[in-house]
Parts: structure tokens; C-alpha cells; sequence
């Protein structure tokens, strides 16, 4: 890779590299990072290839954006001109190991530089310094359903979530992972729902998410209660029937009246 060093330019003739890993970022960050390069200026380089006309980057694109938002003129950049494989590895690693990157975006980015390269796993973890077994971690994320992908790179759907999810058919992915959005569910429910419906044993998945979803609100009040009852207050539980099916559940608690109205 050949170096032709720094340069200040316009950050309005800078592209965005379309093999670049990050896809979506966090407004409020930018806004920080924009607020700080608006006192101090943008301290660090950005990383980019071309021939002077205009520029693409190759790392760098949070502090691009947030000098735009700040209105810089100019902006500090090394042009370099690496072999193209190395542009993707660059952005990548930068991102990695800043953190910038879900690690469903890290898979994304992964896999295209392995299809590129030809690289195994273990050659790509080692020039980007990751375990193979993190690389294969990551890389399974790919299995889920597309419409899932989307889910989680918008922030509807937790990482944790859409693990459990990864060895169901996409139509289940799917009909799971709305779900959860639209319920609020917890990653402890939705991988419960996950388990069972692997084994085949929910008829009724609607049935099935709010019966799990009462049983992990029992076991929190039952936990809350118990810590009462060992801090010395005179609270229990009482579950009641009242037809149809339906229970109701009653909290009781015995206090001082003194206490209560002083």
C-alpha cells in the first residue's frame, strides 16, 4: 500500500465507499462528534484514495459526517492506494475495532471480504485480528431471514434475539421476530418460543408467547415478594380463580396504619 500523504480538502468532494461495512449509525453520537470537531477541529486524518479531483473514502465516514454537520471547509486526509481487497479490510478493522459495527454488519462485511479475497475464516480472523470461532460466530447471523436482517440493523430486534432464532425456517424467523417487536418481548422469551417451536411443540404461537410471557412475569413478582418477605414486611402472593379460565393474582400486604397516614 503507497502512502502520498496529507492533504487538506473539501469534505464535499469525498465519496463514500460502497464497500463500506457501517450502514446505519447513531444520530445522537454524530451529533456529539460534530459538536466536539466544531471546537476543536477534526484532529485525526481520514483515509481515502483518488486522484485529486475527487476522493473516496476508505475510513473514516463517522468523522466525515460529523464534519459535514459542523460545517468544516476543509478536512485533513492521507491518501493512500491500496490493492482493492485491503480497502474493504481497512474500513473493516477501523470500524471493529472502534466498535462502530453491529455484529451483524461485521458478518455482512466478513463475508464480502472473504468472497473477494478468497480468504478462509482463520486467514481472515488473523489480518483482522479476530479467533476463527468469533469469525464463525458472527458469520451465522448471515442465516437469518432477510426481512430479520433488516429488524436488527434498525434497532427493532436485539442481537440476542435474533440468535435464537437462527435455526428456525425464515417463515418462523419471521413470524417470531414481529412478534417480539410488536409485543415487546424479552430475548429470555423469544428464545423459550425458539426452543419450542424447534421441537415442534407449539400449536398455538400466540397462546404460547403470552403463556411465557405470564410465567416470566410471575417468576419477577415472586422474586420481588420474597425479598420483601426477608426484609421483614408481611407481603404474600394469592392466586385466585374467577371463571372462564382466568385467575387473578392479589398482593397482600399488612401494614402499620400509624406508618401509613404519619
Amino acid at each position: 500500500m503507497d502512502f502520498n500523504g496529507l492533504l487538506r480538502v473539501s469534505p464535499e468532494i469525498i465519496d463514500r465507499d460502497p464497500d463500506q461495512p457501517r450502514r446505519i449509525f447513531n444520530e445522537s453520537a454524530l451529533e456529539a462528534l460534530a459538536r466536539s470537531i466544531s471546537e476543536v477541529g477534526l484532529l485525526q486524518p481520514l483515509l481515502v484514495r483518488g486522484d485529486g479531483k475527487r476522493f473516496c473514502l476508505i475510513a473514516g465516514e463517522r468523522r466525515l459526517i460529523a464534519s459535514r454537520m459542523a460545517g468544516l471547509d476543509s478536512v485533513p486526509v492521507v491518501v493512500v492506494d491500496p490493492d482493492p481487497s485491503l480497502r474493504s479490510v481497512l474500513a473493516l478493522v477501523e470500524n471493529i475495532h472502534r466498535k462502530d459495527l453491529s455484529s451483524l454488519e461485521q458478518a455482512m462485511a466478513i463475508g464480502g471480504i472473504m468472497e473477494r479475497t478468497g480468504w478462509t475464516q482463520s486467514e481472515t480472523g488473523r489480518r483482522i485480528g479476530l479467533s476463527q470461532p468469533s469469525i464463525a460466530n458472527k458469520m451465522r447471523l448471515l442465516e437469518l431471514d432477510s426481512t430479520v436482517q433488516e429488524m436488527v440493523l434498525e434497532g427493532t430486534l436485539g442481537e440476542r434475539h435474533a440468535r435464537a432464532l437462527i435455526p428456525l425456517s425464515p417463515q418462523t424467523q419471521r413470524e417470531i421476530a414481529e412478534r417480539s417487536v410488536r409485543e415487546g418481548l424479552t430475548a429470555r422469551i423469544v428464545e423459550k418460543i425458539a426452543a419450542r417451536a424447534r421441537k415442534e411443540t407449539s400449536d398455538d404461537p400466540v397462546q404460547e408467547t403470552a403463556s411465557l410471557l405470564q410465567k416470566e412475569i410471575m417468576a419477577e413478582i415472586s422474586e420481588a415478594v420474597r425479598k420483601r418477605r426477608e426484609k421483614g414486611l408481611d407481603v404474600r402472593m394469592k392466586i385466585r380463580s374467577v371463571g372462564s379460565g382466568k385467575r387473578r393474582l392479589e398482593i397482600l400486604v399488612t401494614v402499620d396504619s400509624e406508618e401509613v397516614f404519619h
